[in-house]
């Protein structure tokens, strides 16, 4: 359990700092160093998050997570992100690929540690926006 947590880890840092929202929206590469408290941060999302719905709904899509501040303002986020460095990278912009977006919001509301849960641009097709 502990490599598969690992490689979770890895792969979720390697996605999830240049994700595709970010290569879409801002091609020019910034810097997107993490610090230990962001690798904290991290490992707790991965391990009481994505890791969980992966575990009940299959293969996770992160479409963004850790963003350093120079990042995230150039792709017109807000400097009160949780994407964000300075102790927080506890964000990911994620989809499950077996059940809609307003389901796996619902589902994260009713079955996870959480602070905030966001469904952004929810439309009539079961793949729109994200959570």
């Amino acid at each position: 359990m502990k490599i598969l947590m690992a490689a979770l880890i890895y792969l979720f840092l390697a996605t999830a700092t240049y994700a595709q929202t970010t290569r879409a929206i801002c091609p020019v590469v910034l810097p997107n160093e993490i610090g230990e408290q962001e690798l904290i941060n991290l490992t707790w999302l991965v391990a009481k998050c994505i890791q969980p719905i992966r575990d009940e709904h299959g293969p996770v899509v992160i479409n963004s997570g850790f963003r350093c501040l120079e990042l995230n303002r150039a792709i017109g986020s807000g400097d009160g992100s949780s994407h964000i460095h300075a102790g927080s990278a506890s964000a990911s912009d994620i989809e499950a690929l077996n059940i809609s977006n307003y389901e796996l919001a619902k589902w994260i509301t009713e079955n996870l540690e959480y602070d905030t849960v966001i469904l952004e641009f929810p439309g009539p097709d079961k793949r729109d926006g994200w959570v």
